[in-house]
């Protein structure tokens, strides 16, 4: 089996890092965001009975910019910064050595072995299938992936319940 040459290694490894973090980071971001939501909401329930008007007002206006900071700027911004990665580890992949690329461009072969249970090779065969609709989402979605749609979902769903039982109390 061939191995990348030391430069292709070193960029593709920081390349990977970036990526790494990025994905990190919105995750970590998603979780602040629902634990500042829960936040504003134990604000609103804390005292007796419903708070008052003035309360739900200024709860209802720190939630809001809460949501559009998280999904507006945060989330949006490494979800730029995870686009442009992939974009210089596509460029990258394209100036490797033929073999640099055969090991970046990893197909599964055929199952070989005929002792392996029919199991495996469903399992083998639903893997590649989830691998090519996860391309074709890709290609289609360009700088957004489904990943980034859901965290964002959620964020803003977290922000109309809030928002919703601040109203209720």
């Amino acid at each position: 089996m061939a191995e990348m040459s030391k430069p292709a290694e070193i960029l593709y490894r920081v390349l990977f890092d970036d990526l790494k973090f990025a994905k990190q980071q919105q995750w970590t971001i998603t979780n602040y965001a629902l634990v500042l939501m829960g936040a504003i909401f134990a604000l609103a329930k804390l005292g007796t009975g419903s708070p008052p008007l003035l309360e739900k007002i200024v709860l209802s206006l720190i939630a809001f910019p809460v949501v559009v900071v998280v999904v507006g700027l945060l989330l949006l911004h490494l979800q730029f910064l995870l686009y442009n990665v992939r974009g210089r580890l596509e460029k990258l992949e394209k100036t490797f050595s033929p073999e640099d690329q055969s090991l970046v461009n990893y197909e599964p072969g055929p199952v070989t072995n005929t002792d392996i249970i029919g199991s495996m090779k469903i399992i083998g065969r639903t893997i590649e299938m989830i691998e090519n609709i996860d391309k074709e989402l890709h290609s289609s979605f360009k700088p957004f992936d489904f990943f980034f749609v859901v965290l964002c979902g959620v964020v803003i769903f977290a922000g109309l319940v809030t928002f919703l039982a601040i109203w209720k109390l």
